[in-house]
């Protein structure tokens, strides 16, 4: 089959936080595949929001010149959709007592309404200062019932992870569906998360496919670097792996 595209989401591991363009893995996997690169991927950018927009954006790419690569992010990531636009809020988000967002809103900002126009780049002027306050309301209440639903119900982190485990079956179905070539990136794989979970609903642990999901030791793929996040060399070596799983 001859592939023309090659289709990347994800969130900073995936752009390649602190990195030049050439150094992130998706550029070198491309130039090693000889494909236009579509990297749709954004820092801080949760599950939820890698999968609406990456089936958003693959209707209008053909499957047949299209290859897909996804890579999975971790759990302490939430959407909220608001005033016409999805907003992530992280871990870090929780932990912070901010009550001012600032220029937060328009680097975490797309729009689920143009596709194309999949996310804002940080702007401190784009919203009004009317939609701003509000917004400033709005995420910092959605903060705070997070955090008491962490810290009161022992169920909620169980929810969490049988809805991620959900959408990642939701998005499967999409590319198989549409006959995608495609390949996930799990950059939690050490973490342990999944394991109660699946084993406590054997229904659904069935239904992914972990033939296509490629594992990321964390801790070793990262090594010392002092963010946390993949260098160029390691950069270099993922793209080498995920070329040889897809085996054309």
């Amino acid at each position: 089959m001859n592939y023309k595209d090659l289709y990347i989401n994800g969130c900073s591991f995936t752009k390649g936080h602190t990195l030049k363009p050439i150094d992130t893995w998706p550029v070198k996997l491309s130039n090693n595949l000889n494909l236009r690169l579509i990297n749709h991927s954004k820092n801080a950018q949760g599950l939820e929001s890698i999968v609406y927009n990456t089936v958003a954006h693959l209707s209008e790419l053909d499957p047949k010149e299209t290859l897909v690569v996804v890579g999975f992010t971790w759990l302490d990531r939430y959407l909220v959709q608001a005033f016409g636009y999805n907003f992530t809020l992280t871990g870090g988000d929780l932990a912070a007592e901010r009550t001012e967002w600032g220029h937060r809103i328009g680097e975490r900002a797309s729009s689920p309404f143009s596709i194309y126009e999949h996310y804002i780049e940080k702007n401190e002027n784009y919203f009004s200062d009317k939609i701003r306050k509000r917004l400033n309301h709005l995420l910092t209440k959605y903060r705070e019932f997070i955090k008491a639903a962490i810290t009161t119900d022992p169920k909620y982190m169980e929810h969490i992870q049988l809805k991620s485990v959900s959408l990642k079956i939701m998005l499967q179905s999409f590319l198989k569906d549409n006959n995608f070539n495609y390949r996930f990136i799990d950059f939690a794989a050490d973490s342990g998360l999944y394991t109660h979970i699946l084993d406590t609903n054997p229904n659904i642990k069935h239904k992914l496919d972990y033939s296509k999901i490629v594992g990321v030791d964390y801790k070793k793929f990262c090594g010392n670097h002092q963010d946390g996040h993949p260098t160029a060399e390691c950069c270099t070596y993922l793209a080498e792996m995920i070329k040889k799983e897809f085996k054309l």
